[in-house]
């Protein structure tokens, strides 16, 4: 177990899959990495949350790159897996329109919390939410901008739980550290590199290199980020655009 045996699984990208912020069948809100390590088994678990456009429903995918994945599909080299918060059929519970919340819906359930739906614009300008304003003459609060302000107001819930992680690992492989603000980079599974021409593999840059030494010796204080957090959703605005 050393940095580079974890850099060369993260850049061995052969039917792997690899946290892509910026999907386009997936409007990003929420991400997260989460750490496990102990001293010859590692872990490294990156999830999202936000609307799958063509599940029509709030999802959570997650990511693992590991020596001691516990999945049986990973013999095929599949890495991923989802957790579904809010399904298509909840949706067309409260909607209205195409991708659009009723008027009169007033509450969502998430984990078996119910939350308010809101409905004042003004709330979500100041998040720097837009409402869709294409086929949407009533101004009604649209899927992908209530997943993200509810993901933004309930993030506790919009994350996936210790036992939904630890699903895919040993169950007593111990947890370093969560990550909820780094930078990254788009990784295309099926190229070596970007294929725009930068080289983004997790092994050329600060966050994946840190992670790895994190891991190795299980010394979270060495998280000690120099290059500027970007995985807010804000970042990745082509989301979901396909």
């Amino acid at each position: 177990m050393t940095e580079q045996d974890i850099l060369h699984e993260l850049d061995e990208t052969k039917n792997k899959f690899f946290l892509d912020l910026e999907h386009g069948y997936f409007h990003t809100a929420g991400s997260r990495i989460t750490l496990f390590a102990d001293k010859s088994r590692w872990a490294i678990v990156m999830e999202k949350t936000g609307y799958g456009n063509r599940s029509m429903s709030i999802e959570i995918d997650i990511c693992y790159y590991s020596n001691c994945l516990a999945m049986e599909e990973y013999t095929l080299g599949f890495n991923n897996t989802g957790v579904e918060l809010f399904s298509e059929i909840d949706f067309q519970n409260i909607g209205k329109g195409f991708e659009l919340v009723d008027t009169e819906a007033r509450f969502i359930t998430i984990r078996d919390k119910k939350l308010p739906i809101e409905k004042d614009e003004n709330k979500y300008k100041e998040k720097g939410i837009k409402i869709r304003d294409y086929d949407n003459p009533d101004h009604q609060i649209d899927f992908v901008a209530l997943t993200r302000y509810l993901d933004e107001q309930y993030p506790e819930l919009f994350r996936a739980s210790d036992a939904e992680i630890h699903k895919y690992l040993p169950a007593d492989l111990p947890k370093l550290m969560t990550i909820d603000k780094w930078h990254h980079k788009t990784y295309w599974e099926i190229y070596d590199s970007n294929p725009y021409g930068e080289d983004t593999r997790p092994s050329t840059y600060e966050t994946f290199q840190m992670i790895a030494k994190i891991l190795v010796t299980k010394d979270t204080t060495l998280w000690k980020p120099t290059l500027p957090p970007n995985n807010d959703w804000r970042n990745w605005p082509e989301a979901g655009s396909l």
